[in-house]
């Protein structure tokens, strides 16, 4: 596997996602009692995003219940995302840059 390979899939294999036994209620926030998700994603190893999402309700139990859907959900699409960005840099590996397996020749008109 090549160190571009590797990167990405280090990158984007799975998110990051730091969880307290202790705590039930982590990565949740009431905002005058509805009940909201929030956690930090990273586009780029230099940059970083705080995301704050509705989860539509006052309901405490509801609320983890839909946050933990949330995160099976984030880490399947992550591991999808993944998955195709290996396909795609095995592929470009084996083809080259241009997709046409090889050097890329000028055909004249």
């Amino acid at each position: 596997m090549s160190t571009t390979t590797t990167a990405t899939l280090e990158r984007t294999a799975t998110p990051a996602l730091r969880v307290s036994p202790e705590n039930p209620n982590h990565h949740l926030w009431n905002n005058h009692g509805t009940w909201f998700l929030h956690y930090t994603v990273h586009p780029t190893p230099f940059t970083k995003e705080r995301v704050r999402r509705s989860l539509g309700t006052k309901n405490l139990p509801l609320a983890r219940a839909r946050r933990d859907a949330f995160f099976v959900h984030l880490t399947a699409q992550t591991k999808i995302a993944a998955t195709r960005d290996v396909f795609h840099a095995i592929r470009e590996k084996r083809s080259g840059p241009t997709g046409l397996g090889g050097t890329h020749k000028e055909v004249a008109a």
